[in-house]
């Protein structure tokens, strides 16, 4: 009986270790980003973002199943000036981020980070698929000049309509870095 027992055991524990998160975890400049994925994923070093025509600086994560095939762009934006919030202003940089697509279905409110943003989704045809972008504000505050809430940085997530990307959704958390917190 106890040795029915050990098999059968050795598979539970295989397929637990097959369907259970993976979990990441790294730096990217003074932001420590973790998030979930069933998938396992290859997360390319960070590298600061740069915008044509903008004063805007921030990192730019790939993330990459382990084929090389991009999946999802996480986006770090910080601002050079204070940006006040309205689900307006988010769909604006959604629809500029977003341009290049066609049949682009209405903007959502979802959480991204623990606070609410926006998404959207169109579908690319240089690959066939429906590509999503989620757009949150990274640490909102409210601006007593502008009397609404307001930020200086954004969390963008870019990528394929894959399991992965929800997931990645769900989980995402981001942090300053505790040495960086500290001075501002």
């Amino acid at each position: 009986m106890q040795m029915r027992f050990v098999p059968g055991m050795i598979f539970f524990v295989l397929l637990i270790s097959v369907v259970a998160a993976h979990e990441y975890q790294f730096d990217s400049g003074s932001y420590a980003v973790k998030f979930n994925s069933s998938q396992e994923l290859v997360i390319l070093p960070p590298l600061p973002h740069e915008e044509s025509g903008s004063h805007a600086g921030g990192w730019n994560i790939d993330i990459h199943d382990n084929m090389t095939h991009s999946i999802a762009g996480l986006l770090i934006v910080e601002e050079d000036s204070i940006v006040p919030l309205s689900n307006d202003v988010m769909d604006g940089l959604l629809d500029n981020n977003m341009a290049g697509l066609s049949g682009q279905k209405p903007k959502t409110t979802v959480k991204l980070n623990g606070v609410d943003g926006r998404a959207s989704e169109g579908y690319s045809p240089q690959t066939g698929m429906d590509f999503r972008l989620t757009l949150a504000p990274f640490n909102p505050f409210y601006d007593s000049f502008y009397k609404r809430t307001a930020t200086k940085c954004f969390i963008l997530l870019s990528g394929y309509d894959l399991p992965a990307y929800d997931e990645i959704v769900d989980s995402l958390n981001i942090t300053m870095n505790q040495a960086d917190s500290a001075l501002n």
